[in-house]
């Protein structure tokens, strides 16, 4: 073939391949090449962090005998990073489980399995080595959560691990660029897709990222498992967790190179949750249902041996006590709300029934069903005491429509003084609060709608009355400010117009002033005397005469007869002749 035709196929091949690739090798590629690790403890895919240990060629194996209080085994975390391991020697080193990468990211976003996963999982079945696994997330979204989930799902088929499948959440994009707003929803879609499929879900993440970025409410789940790193020689994690990665350069026979290592502190020859048809078991190492109760993970679980094994959750009966496990079956202490319902589990975990005293405040749970009771019930030593939702009431409390005070459930009665007012507590009625016009002790009072005692004018109806300052209605003669006003000695009614007083007519005018002089009422002119009482019969005003009705104390006009004599009056009822 000449030299120039052999240049022509050559390009040829080259224009063919060429949308070949294009086609055959989509973005994923690019983002794949993309997807290198870079966290708190990888900088470009290369591992950097290291622990507080000075030892150069990393930690060797601990023994059995030295393992840190609480912790049941050791074991290791590997990825394609420790290459080909050989796990007979890992088997005969002593390690007692191992967490295994699945990969990182999912195919449908440029990530992969772990070139060594499959490998890892039938090397564990093989030799009987309780294993997990975790996913490396590259998530930006909650449909990329979802596709790693169904990544691992895929991988796990026909498999079976005895411990959870965590969710490794550690590179630093993750949370760049705002996406830290929606890391507890995305982990809520992969652990949930996790649980459906069977398994127990969890979250990977360091002491850092507990504390400081993995802050939402559903990140302390007793659904999902914890897995904490910190490189130390104590873990300083308060909340609860059941394995701890404690370093990057173990030495295990097996395992070239450095490898994490971690500590249990759940029985890994145990762990094994199995879900079936909606019900979650607990398998021994042959494959049994456990049942009785199970201490994991700092936590109490009760496998009914009634029901073959099946974990309970919500109200249960156990041996004759009531207890409470959440939806991840744990056995819940101190109190609990279950729909709308109110429940206190003792230190044991049993459920308080009966007069109970919690933190030195009297409660009353129901004898048969531990539920807090509401409303008056009798305490240990027969009071009556009112309860609410929170336990005895304290301070205001509203009951079939009336307010009363109540201290540790006991409702007052008689005055009380409370937030600068003074309250009537009607000691007839068990303590009712007063509203409006109210004898109490032989005075009359005025509260308002709230119940607070006036002083003062009271406007109430319509009608106005007047509260001294000891807040007892006036009745009678009363002086404000030189000003004479009527209160009525039976009703304590302040007085307007004309009003019959002590034998004496007085008038007084809109706002309860009486009146001197000269008053016009409803076109009738009346003459009040200095002491305010109407003139009757002759008066002599401003030098004239006038004629006042002695019974209606009128002030006349026109020709009127008096004592037989008939007199005449001008317009202004001055007397004419």
């Amino acid at each position: 073939m000449s030299k120039h035709l052999k240049l022509f196929s050559a390009l040829l091949v080259l224009m063919v391949l060429a949308p070949i690739s294009v086609f055959v090798f989509p973005s994923n590629a690019e983002a794949a090449r993309s997807l290198v690790e870079n966290s708190w403890r990888y900088e470009d895919g290369q591992l950097v962090a290291e622990d507080a240990s000075s030892e150069e060629d990393g930690i060797a194996l601990l023994s059995m005998d030295i393992l840190p209080d609480g912790a049941t085994a050791q074991g290791i975390d590997v990825s394609e990073h420790q290459g080909r391991i050989d796990w007979n020697a890992v088997k005969a080193s002593g390690i007692d489980f191992a967490i295994l990468r699945v990969g990182f990211g999912a195919p449908s976003w440029g990530g992969r399995v772990d070139y060594q996963f499959n490998r890892n999982i039938s090397e564990c079945e093989r030799l009987g080595i309780p294993y997990g696994v975790y996913i490396y997330s590259y998530a930006f979204d909650n449909q990329q959560a979802a596709d790693e989930a169904s990544m691992v799902i895929d991988c796990l088929s026909g498999h079976n691990p005895r411990l959870p499948v965590y969710y490794d959440l550690e590179d630093k994009t993750i949370i760049a660029d705002g996406r830290q707003s929606g890391i507890a929803s995305r982990a809520q879609t992969f652990c949930n897709k996790i649980s459906s499929a069977g398994y127990k879900p969890g979250i990977y993440a360091n002491l850092n990222w507990f504390n400081n970025i993995l802050t939402d409410p559903v990140f302390k789940s007793g659904s999902w498992d914890h897995w904490i790193a910190q490189y130390n020689s104590q873990c300083h994690y308060t909340g609860s967790y059941s394995f701890w990665q404690y370093t990057s350069r173990g030495k295990v026979s097996g395992i070239s190179g450095n490898v994490d290592m971690n500590y249990a502190y759940v029985d890994v020859s145990l762990y094994y949750w199995q879900l079936k048809e909606g019900t979650w078991y607990y398998a021994t190492s042959d494959g049994k249902a456990y049942t009785g109760w199970l201490r994991q993970g700092g936590a109490w679980y009760w496998l009914d041996p009634d029901a073959g094994g099946v974990m309970a959750t919500g109200l249960h009966e156990c041996n004759g006590s009531l207890y409470w496990f959440n939806s991840s079956g744990a056995m819940a202490t101190g109190w609990v709300l279950d729909g709308g319902t109110w429940y206190y589990a003792t230190g044991s975990g049993a459920l308080a029934r009966g007069p109970v005293s919690v933190g030195g405040v009297p409660y009353c749970f129901d004898a048969r069903t531990g539920a807090m009771l509401t409303g008056y019930q009798a305490d240990a030593q027969g009071v009556r005491r009112y309860f609410g939702n929170c336990g005895p009431l304290n301070g205001w409390g509203l009951v079939d429509g009336s307010w009363y005070w109540f201290a540790d459930g006991i409702a007052s009665t008689g005055w009380l003084y409370t937030g600068g007012s003074w309250y009537w507590l009607e000691p007839d009625a068990g303590g009712a609060m007063a509203t409006g016009l109210h004898a109490c002790n032989g005075a009359a009072y005025w509260f308002n709608a709230s119940g607070a005692m006036a002083t003062g004018w009271v406007l109430d109806g319509g009608t106005w009355y007047y509260a001294t300052g000891s807040g007892a209605l006036a009745s009678g003669w009363l002086n404000l400010n030189g000003t004479w006003y009527w209160l009525d000695p039976s009703t304590h009614a302040m007085a307007t117009g004309l009003h019959g007083c002590n034998g004496s007519m007085y008038w007084f005018n809109g706002s309860g002033s009486m009146a001197t002089g000269w008053v016009l009422d409803g076109g009738t002119w009346y003459y009040a005397t200095s002491s305010g009482a109407l003139t009757s019969g002759w008066a002599y005003v401003g030098g004239a005469w006038y004629w006042l009705d002695p019974s209606t104390h009128a002030m006349t006009t026109g020709v009127q007869e008096i004592d037989g004599v008939k007199y005449s009056f001008a317009s202004n009822g001055a007397w004419l002749g």
